[in-house]
């Protein structure tokens, strides 16, 4: 079946980042410390990059005195004898920024030891131990900071798709009935599972990333202002520049095309599982038609086109993969021969060098970020889409709680459709006493499963109004309302679970005691405990494990067992042979037992103690007795 689009969904796709970030609130602590962690691991990147010139500069004083380099020591352009002229010096002399945070100085002097082997004119010995030391304990820092913040940020995101899919559930779960009519049941499934899990996914693989990778490339960019600003280099803004947008074209172009592949592929799969949840609840008719072969080749069909979109998205991520890695080969070739060009210091180009190189993993992960982005956001949209559908039984604001019902059940001039301009039933009016039996029959499609699902509030009435000892069903609680009604539907719907559970079906304990006793009344102890394991028995899938009379009895006492005071009795005997017919009749007597019952057949045993019979044809009642 179609899958609507809400027409409020339409005006707040824009809305839908802002709305997870709304099942985030729960958990903004564990967020918050998570976000710290990652700024101490994205700002140890700063601590990295001003301790290199501890080591390159010694080096490159010792390369500076070395009889081969005395003419290239110094950076600067050739006088007319050949010469290198000396770079003026003066921007040295002053304390710069970047050489206020670096510490190793100060603590040399402090310690008692020199940063240079005067005879060697390398690193000392203590220098290197020291260095090693502050190496290794910034690596461990940087290493339980990114623990701690791929921890918590995921375990975030974990526990917001776990509430988003818990609330996925709730919403589908308190839909009316016409909601279900026009919803396919596989797509609903396939909603919470599979879209949720993608989010699931994306979030929880890229939200660590997504708070610790621009952290790394702001501190990255922070070194690189204070290291052009003190050697006044700007124009290496210009490449910096330049590389982001080479690198955002690609990612931006491709990026909406992974969204669109995304979409389509969860759509595909929507009907992949639709495909499956009919097969195998159809399994019966397609083994008795013999038709395994035709039902898979569509399966294969289904599965091959969302296989395809799956690998147009593939295509698109690795397309951005690619494009990444060309633009930052050729930047970087770029950057080498531009820092030639301008005769840059051993130590600045070591500075620059490393700077890059911790750039280019933080930009990778948030383009690969990115994609997981587009890919939760096409799983958002179709969620959000169907959270905003609203097609359940409205509450009244102030509702009537009743706990036992007391003289008539009144339908005044009832009109219900469940297609517009296609009334089901027209123009109703009776009334049904306390303690009687009321009987309706007639042909298929006279309205009688209607009346039952107007009488249990399945559905409210498109004209007139049904009251209960006078109050209207729509100003009562659906809850306390409920509770007084028992149903027994001629499809009977038993549950994966055991005969115990699905009698005592509601509540998380079961009474063996009433269970027991339901069952006697109900027919259903005897081939029960006939069982190896007795009421503990798993009944399979909707009852598969028991035969229709079996599954009919088993529905009588879990009606008996909820000891309803209105009992609605849809057609329950209609599909069984005369001696089942007769152990089931003998149940719903012993039901029926002073209750008030609303009653559809087309078996005269159904009907015979009825103390009023209503004859339906198309929606109205055509003739009335006894």
């Amino acid at each position: 079946m179609s899958e609507v689009e809400s027409p409020r969904f339409s005006a707040r796709k824009q809305w839908v980042y802002r709305r997870l970030l709304g099942y985030v609130k729960p958990y903004r602590w564990m967020l918050v410390v998570g976000i710290l962690a990652g700024f101490l691991s994205g700002g140890s990147t700063v601590g990295v990059l001003t301790s290199i010139p501890n080591v390159v500069v010694p080096l490159q004083k010792n390369v500076a005195t070395a009889p081969s380099s005395a003419t290239t020591s110094k950076p600067g352009s050739l006088d007319n004898a050949g010469t290198q002229k000396p770079v003026p010096e003066a921007r040295h002399k002053k304390k710069s920024w970047l050489q206020k945070l670096n510490p190793a100085p100060a603590l040399a002097k402090r310690f008692g030891f020199g940063r240079i082997d005067p005879q060697h004119q390398q690193v000392t010995f203590p220098l290197m131990v020291f260095l090693c030391a502050v190496l290794g304990l910034m690596l461990v820092l940087r290493a339980a900071a990114t623990v701690l913040n791929r921890y918590c940020l995921r375990s975030v995101g974990i526990r917001v798709v776990q509430d988003l899919r818990n609330e996925l559930f709730r919403h589908i779960e308190n839909q009316s009935l016409r909601f279900f009519a026009t919803h396919d049941v596989g797509s609903l499934i396939s909603r919470v599972n599979n879209d949720t899990a993608t989010i699931e996914q994306a979030v929880s693989s890229s939200i660590a990333d997504l708070t610790r990778a621009p952290i790394q490339v702001l501190g990255v960019l922070s070194f690189l202002i204070l290291f052009t600003v003190e050697r006044q280099i700007y124009s290496i803004w210009i490449f910096s520049i330049a590389a982001v947008l080479l690198v955002m074209i690609p990612i931006a172009i491709l990026s909406r095309k992974i969204k669109g592949y995304v979409g389509k592929a969860l759509q595909k799969i929507s009907d992949l599982t639709g495909r499956m949840h009919e097969v195998f609840s159809g399994i019966r008719v397609v083994k008795a038609f013999h038709t395994e072969a035709l039902e898979e080749k569509a399966f294969r069909a289904v599965n091959t086109r969302y296989i395809r979109q799956l690998l147009k998205a593939l295509r698109a991520e690795l397309g951005i993969t690619v494009a990444l890695e060309t633009v930052n080969v050729t930047i970087a070739c770029a950057l080498i021969v531009y820092c030639f060009m301008i005769h840059l210091t051993l130590s600045d180009l070591a500075q620059l060098t490393m700077a890059a190189i911790l750039t280019y993993e933080p930009c990778k992960r948030l383009a690969k970020v990115n994609t997981q982005i587009q890919r939760s956001k096409a799983a958002a949209e179709r969620i959000f889409q169907l959270l905003d559908i609203h097609q359940e039984l409205p509450e009244a604001p102030d509702p009537v709680v009743i706990d036992e019902f007391r003289e008539e059940i009144r339908f005044e001039n009832v009109s219900f459709a469940y297609e517009p301009g296609k009334k089901a039933i027209s123009d109703l009016s009776f009334s049904i006493p306390k303690g009687q039996v009321i009987a309706f029959v007639g042909k298929a499609g006279s309205g009688k499963s209607t009346i039952a699902n107007l009488m249990a509030r399945f559905y409210d009435p498109d004209e007139g109004r049904i009251l209960m000892d006078g109050i209207d069903l729509r100003n009562i609680e659906i809850a306390s309302l409920r509770r007084l009604i028992g149903v027994v539907t001629q499809d009977t719907i038993l549950f994966n679970q055991s005969i115990a559970s699905n009698i005592a079906y509601g509540e998380e304990q079961p009474d063996m005691e009433r269970v027991i006793e339901a069952a006697q009344r109900a027919r259903a102890h005897e081939f029960i405990v006939q069982r190896p394991e007795g009421y503990e028995t798993i009944v399979g899938e909707k009852g598969f494990t028991l035969s229709g009379g079996q599954k009919q009895r088993i529905a009588i006492a879990r009606a008996i067992y909820k000891n309803p005071q209105i009992l609605i009795l849809d057609e329950a005997t209609s599909s069984l042979d005369s001696v089942t017919e007769q152990l089931v009749q003998e149940a719903l007597e012993e039901l029926m037992r002073e209750r008030t019952v609303f009653a559809i057949a087309h078996r005269l045993s159904t009907i015979r103690n009825a103390h009023r019979i209503f004859v339906l044809d198309e929606g109205r009642i055509v003739e009335e007795g006894n």
